[in-house]
């Protein structure tokens, strides 16, 4: 399956996922309310922080090495398995042990979020089933197994929506918190099961191998500092910025950045394919990589315009007419969304080419502007502090990343960033394939 067809599938797939991520928004924001919608989001948020830092980078380490091929498949997969599921067991001890330093640093200050750490409190045991998922799923890929990651993908929030709707209507007396709590969980299991019974040809022996666990340890503790800051990039502004905005108005800007990031979910994905083709060299010159970021600047301008037109009348009739002021907040952080979506493209780059130590650069540069703008705006202009922070230091981190990129490979500038009347007919023969606009 070439390139361009393998993204236009798992783009489609997202496509499918961000009506249900949209449907499942609605379902969330409809049970909680303004009140406690970013609550919620503010506790999924940390746990995706420290199922993220917790896993000793050991999802980036089995997908590389799944596809490098240095050790069989029936290596390499059960051995990621038993390695992800004692270090989630493990971060899961060591977040027990630390939680009063957790509500402490992450649920308290100038605006307590009580709320949020209850939802927390009661996620937290279930971290050891988010890192084996994670470290699990990504491996369909380079497995060749693109059609069942596909579906993983497209029908994620299935599993929400059904439990919570249900819940919701079926069980009155259960709580609000209560109803999206089962919900969250039913999605994790769902992407765990899923994993389990398309690796299962590989996952039968549970054979665990020491050369490969050491090159999976190898790997993942190169790749680690970069999770941390890619993590830091995409979730730090919510993780300190909550302390700095009453819970009602920390709803807008969840909601907000969801929209945002839900839009951008399709080419977010798809640069998920980069790392595989790069590291069997199938994309070693980065030619598809490059024609895939210039395209994208279509889709930016598509979904921002998307959002002024629609987005003022759909967002209060969908959501509530209270959350209505989510959708500038959305706009803006489009933005932010394209920049992480450029950037993680440009890290499964390097990680592909066997220097995923060139990421840091970029994040580390986005992650200290990051807290320096937060400091600064969060507490005099709220929300919109927390937006200013996020656009601004996620281009700062993309600007160096692009930088970077020259010392893998020849390219200019403007090969990174313009689109061409090449780039733009292969995405019109793209789409045509996709929705089958095709002679005969």
């Amino acid at each position: 399956m070439s390139f361009f067809r393998s993204a236009t599938l798992l783009g489609a797939s997202q496509l499918i996922n961000m009506v249900l991520t949209l449907v499942s928004r609605i379902l969330l924001t409809r049970i909680l309310g303004r009140d406690l919608f970013g609550e919620f989001g503010l506790a999924l948020n940390n746990i995706t922080v420290l199922s993220r830092i917790g896993s000793l980078g050991i999802a980036p380490a089995s997908q590389y090495h799944a596809g490098k091929k240095q050790h069989p498949p029936e290596e390499v997969v059960p051995t990621a398995f038993w390695m992800s599921l004692v270090i989630g067991l493990g971060a899961f001890a060591v977040a027990t042990l630390g939680k009063p330093w957790i509500y402490e640093g992450l649920f308290t200050g100038e605006v307590p979020h009580d709320q949020a750490w209850l939802v927390f409190y009661h996620m937290l045991p279930f971290l050891p089933v988010v890192i084996v998922a994670m470290s699990l799923a990504v491996m369909l890929i380079p497995l060749e197994r693109k059609r069942a990651y596909t579906l993983m993908q497209a029908t994620a929030m299935v599993p929400l929506i059904l439990v919570a709707l249900g819940l919701w209507k079926l069980v009155p007396t259960l709580t609000p918190l209560r109803v999206v709590i089962s919900a969250q969980l039913a999605a994790w299991f769902w992407m765990l099961g899923f994993s389990l019974y398309h690796l299962w040809p590989w996952l039968r022996r549970l054979r665990f191998s020491k050369p490969a666990a050491r090159e999976l340890l190898r790997y993942g503790w190169q790749a680690w500092p970069n999770v941390v800051l890619t993590v830091g990039a995409a979730r730090f502004v919510t993780l300190f910025g909550a302390g700095f905005v009453a819970p009602r108005d920390l709803s807008i800007y969840i909601l907000g950045l969801n929209l945002a990031e839900a839009s951008l979910a399709p080419y977010t994905m798809v640069g998920q394919l980069v790392l595989s083709r790069v590291a069997d060299d199938t994309d070693a010159d980065g030619k598809s990589t490059l024609q895939m970021m210039r395209l994208s600047w279509v889709l930016l301008v598509v979904i921002v315009l998307l959002f002024a037109v629609v987005g003022p009348w759909a967002v209060p009739l969908l959501f509530g007419a209270e959350f209505a002021p989510a959708v500038p907040v959305s706009i803006a952080l489009c933005v932010t969304g394209f920049a992480h979506a450029q950037m993680a493209t440009l890290s499964n780059f390097f990680a592909g080419k066997g220097q995923p130590g060139l990421t840091k650069w970029g994040l580390g540069a986005e992650v200290v502007a990051m807290f320096a703008l937060l400091a600064w705006l969060g507490p005099l202009y709220g929300v919109w502090g927390l937006v200013g922070a996020s656009i601004a230091s996620a281009v700062l981190g993309w600007l160096v990343s692009t930088a970077l990129l020259r010392r893998l490979i020849n390219v200019r500038l403007r090969d990174q960033l313009l689109p061409t009347r090449e780039d733009l007919a292969l995405l019109k023969r793209s789409l045509g394939s996709l929705f089958g606009k095709r002679s005969g």
